[in-house]
């Protein structure tokens, strides 16, 4: 399910993160954008007449970026949130244009099949999606070898041992579904957003290589654009 906060808790996003490097907020007054610190972590707020869009980036793993995007309706009438409509922009040290894209959320906890892939995601986003700290389960999954090296003739003692080891990679797959819900559960899918009311969540995107990259959050008939320089 998700979250539907008031305005200060959307825009204080409450993320126990450290800067990301590399990813730096404008503020342009005149476009009704602001940036904001909290805990460290710069936070872009776009204003609208009918609308608020808040942008803060969790983390980084190569050239995916972990979004944190909250949408505010400030308007009288419902408004639809569309995380799969943002769009990424910009112009590459050549002047050549250049976009970004948009994870589809499935997809993406799809494409975690490997446990080194599923710990890399959750280490960048840390104590971003879980603020008590990460689950206390193991990553590796590569467990024992399985090979038993010389002259084995204690049979229960193998038995007792392939027993174990079969508990703990049970044990390590229940740990990683886990995890891959707990990720599920935080990204942002399409959702409706009544007056007063706000959502946020994670959008997962692959940025582009750009001195400064617009990030454009349609929300409703309006359009923000927050600009970030790397």
């Amino acid at each position: 399910m998700k979250r539907v906060l008031l305005m200060a808790a959307l825009i204080v996003l409450s993320l126990n993160v450290t800067q990301v490097f590399g990813w730096t907020p404008l503020e342009d007054s005149s476009a009704g954008v602001s940036v904001v610190y909290i805990n460290g972590l710069a936070v872009a707020v776009s204003r609208l007449e009918k609308s608020a869009v808040g942008v803060a980036v969790d983390g980084e793993q190569g050239n995916t970026v972990f979004l944190r995007v909250a949408y505010r309706n400030n308007s009288d009438a419902p408004l639809l949130a569309q995380p799969e409509s943002i769009e990424l922009r910009g112009r590459d040290y050549d002047g050549a244009y250049v976009s970004g894209t948009v994870y589809d959320p499935d997809r993406y906890i799809e494409s975690l099949r490997t446990a080194d892939s599923l710990s890399q995601a959750i280490a960048s986003l840390g104590a971003a999606l879980f603020p008590s700290g990460p689950p206390q389960t193991a990553f590796n999954m590569s467990g024992p070898d399985g090979f038993y090296w010389g002259t084995i003739t204690d049979y229960g003692a193998q038995a007792q041992a392939q027993q174990r080891q079969q508990l703990e990679l049970q044990r390590q797959a229940a740990a990683q579904a886990l995890q891959r819900e707990q990720l599920s559960r935080a990204m942002l899918r399409t959702t409706t957003v009544f007056p007063g009311q706000a959502v946020e969540g994670l959008v997962v995107v692959v940025a582009p290589k750009a001195p400064v990259i617009t990030v454009v959050v349609p929300f409703g008939d309006e359009v923000h654009e927050l600009q970030f320089a790397q």
